[in-house]
């Protein structure tokens, strides 16, 4: 079984589970202030964290991966960060599961699933090394706050 990508303990295979599509979405962040007479200016703040979205498509009677990507929705739920590694092994560190939006396309006889397609986004996990200290990563006002607390 070749393994193509894994993510936390699932596995994407040639032969189950499988991608047929990587996006990457880049995205940036704005604010748009607005001013008297109607103007507006815009502050940019900064790109957003990057995420990808892998897609395919399932055939879980002949090739299965439906358990799999269930499974992987169950694990969405639960908020922790899973390791992502690529077919040979490199590690893209630690991810956050954004969402999983899987469809059942073709249902058969006895409601079995004949053909699946999923979506999953995944997103680089932070771990708080680049805190803003203006937003409680320390900092003056961190400094700030514990003073007045020894005060009163």
């Amino acid at each position: 079984m070749t393994v193509l990508m894994r993510i936390g303990d699932h596995q994407f295979t040639i032969d189950d589970l499988n991608y047929q599509k990587f996006a990457t979405e880049y995205e940036a962040r704005w604010k748009e202030h607005f001013t008297a007479g109607g103007g507006h200016v815009d502050h940019f703040l900064g790109p957003a964290p990057q995420s990808v979205t892998l897609s395919g498509i399932l055939f879980p009677e002949s090739h299965g991966g439906l358990n799999e990507a269930e499974a992987l929705g169950a694990e969405t739920t639960k908020g922790q960060p899973l390791a992502m590694y690529s077919l040979a092994g490199k590690s893209f560190g630690n991810v956050k599961v954004l969402s999983l939006r899987l469809s059942h396309e073709v249902i058969g006889v006895d409601a079995r699933v004949m053909k699946a397609s999923y979506d999953l986004k995944v997103s680089r996990y932070g771990q708080g090394a680049d805190r803003n200290p203006l937003m409680g990563g320390g900092g003056f006002l961190a400094l700030a706050a514990n003073r007045i607390r020894t005060l009163f």
